[in-house]
């Protein structure tokens, strides 16, 4: 899904062709989008932000990727026990850096003032990483000792970091000025063990959706230097966890719930776009376009995987696209999971997955209403292996439907 001003949005084939496991991050560089995450296909490339290609070269899970001095640098998955980063230049090559245990749990990153700064979370005692080409690192020569550190985000010539549920008063948030070499804390007042999984910086504002001890929900701080911060909420039912910047507008957005995300041009008075699905594993906006991945969570209780479908049009749901804008809400297949979703080029969509592992084909029109005349009522059951599930697919010259699967 992407939007040129996060307000009107248009469903996009992104989980067509190539898209299978859960995306984590998006980034933009060099003419070219690159998103990062796990399951079978670990990258996936556009030019377009419409038309996506998965790599088949790279295997290491990934949870984040950001894009400067012409490099890409994604981090490698340490809940996976993986250690270390990876770089490309084109998105479309990688390789590796930092594979020993000395750079293991690498939480997040960013790049700003010509360096890239990763934070890590590594025992007791994390520490934060500098590098100009993503190959190269150093140490910051100076930072509080004895912490973890999570989020890290580039902005207004200063970089910010957040410790990993430090656990103490006032030792919340550090500030560097030196492109990441020297840090300190601010001193900013916190309740114990606060967590932040995602700080950004757009129009002069900083923004972070912070995770309390005591679970509290619609916890954000704000900042407009990055040492004074207030505490307030978005005035909704959700806990964001992750944020995007883009066109003047901010976009938060939960981990988990039922409302997908809420948008704000200050970052104080928020509205909801009232999107069906659930359970977003991040936002990132790249050039004025907000695209957004997720990790596989229920979709209206019933559809689980990395397909979608849904439209929205002001804030709201476009409710001309299928049974109240959500396309996949009633269907011949009982509690279908999604897999992908192809479009026809007669604009018909589609949907591949599996129904208690019995790998199913369903189509709908180009409207969101399933097609009856396809299969038995909209869909094909595959009858001739047990415990299946089809994951992708594509249409032939001669209109025959070429799917492939996995079994369990």
């Amino acid at each position: 899904m992407s939007a040129l001003n996060s307000i009107t949005w248009t469903t996009t084939t992104a989980t067509t062709t190539n898209f299978t496991g859960d995306k984590n991050y998006i980034a933009y560089g060099n003419g070219i989008y690159v998103s990062v995450g796990n399951g079978n296909d670990k990258i996936i490339t556009s030019t377009d932000a419409v038309t996506w290609t998965a790599n088949t070269t790279v295997t290491e899970q990934l949870t984040k990727v950001v894009f400067g001095n012409g490099v890409f640098v994604a981090l490698k998955d340490f809940n996976e026990g993986l250690n270390g980063i990876m770089t490309s230049s084109d998105g479309l090559s990688w390789t590796s850096y930092l594979n020993s245990n000395s750079y293991s749990s690498c939480f997040d990153i960013a790049f700003g003032y010509g360096y890239f700064v990763i934070t890590r979370v590594a025992g007791g005692s994390g520490s934060i990483l500098r590098s100009t080409d993503g190959q190269t690192w150093t140490s910051a020569s100076t930072i509080p000792a004895g912490k973890m550190w999570a989020a890290v985000v580039y902005g207004n010539g200063k970089f910010i970091a957040s410790t990993f549920m430090s656990g103490v008063q006032n030792e919340t948030m550090a500030t560097s000025t030196d492109a990441g070499d020297t840090w300190t804390f601010t001193g900013q007042s916190s309740p114990s063990y606060v967590l932040f999984l995602h700080i950004i910086y757009g129009n002069g504002l900083y923004i972070a959706p912070a995770t309390t001890e005591n679970a509290t929900t619609d916890v954000i701080w704000t900042s407009l230097d990055g040492l004074t911060w207030s505490v307030g909420n978005t005035g909704t039912s959700i806990e964001p966890a992750y944020a995007s910047y883009a066109n003047g507008y901010y976009i938060l957005s939960p981990a988990y719930g039922t409302v997908s995300m809420v948008v704000s041009t200050d970052g104080t008075n928020w509205s909801t776009i009232s999107l069906v699905y659930t359970g977003f594993n991040g936002t990132n906006a790249t050039v004025g376009n907000f695209i957004f991945v997720h990790s596989k969570q229920n979709l209206l209780g019933n559809f689980v995987g990395a397909g979608y479908m849904a439209k929205g049009i002001n804030s709201y749901l476009d409710t001309t696209f299928g049974p109240n804008g959500t396309g996949i809400v009633t269907t011949s297949v009982t509690t279908p999971y999604i897999n992908s979703i192809i479009e026809q080029p007669d604009k018909k969509l589609l949907v591949l997955g599996q129904s208690s592992w019995v790998g199913y084909i369903t189509r709908y029109d180009n409207s969101g209403n399933l097609d009856t005349t396809f299969g038995q009522n909209g869909s094909i059951l595959d009858t001739f292996v047990n415990n299946n599930s089809f994951t992708d697919g594509f249409i032939q010259s001669n209109s025959k439907i070429v799917v492939v699967g996995k079994g369990r």
